[in-house]
């Protein structure tokens, strides 16, 4: 994975905020990312992120988001194709990918027969 950051000051900044684990997702971590695309980060801390401190100490071209409070589809998405970039909690990284992942697959089938549903009635 090629990313257009500094890995070793992006790992020093999350670890300055507590950070326990981070994965890069969406297009840098699936290979499809262009010239223009940011890096998505996706984080894990115990306590609430300073989004404006972790944010104001990272490269504009970093969006991040937090895992705590990331809405279910897309914590599966990070789940299942992200990209470990700091890992100082491994079990807890883990458990979550793990956790997540089952969610998330568990739900694939009723998200998809309400789509079909949704469509159906809707056209």
């Amino acid at each position: 994975m090629d990313l257009p950051i500094d890995l070793d000051h992006l790992r020093a900044m999350l670890r300055a905020h507590d950070v326990r684990f981070a994965l890069v997702f969406g297009s840098h971590a699936t290979g499809t990312a262009g010239d223009r695309s940011d890096v998505d980060v996706a984080v894990w801390s115990d306590r609430p992120l300073d989004d404006w401190g972790l944010r104001g100490a990272l490269a504009d071209a970093v969006d991040l988001l937090d895992l705590r409070t990331a809405p279910e589809g897309l914590a599966g998405r990070v789940a299942l194709e992200g990209r470990v970039v700091l890992d100082d909690d491994p079990s807890a990284r883990i458990r979550w990918q793990a956790d997540t992942r089952k969610r998330h697959l568990d739900e694939a089938f009723r998200r998809d027969r309400f789509r079909r549903d949704f469509v159906a009635a809707h056209g």
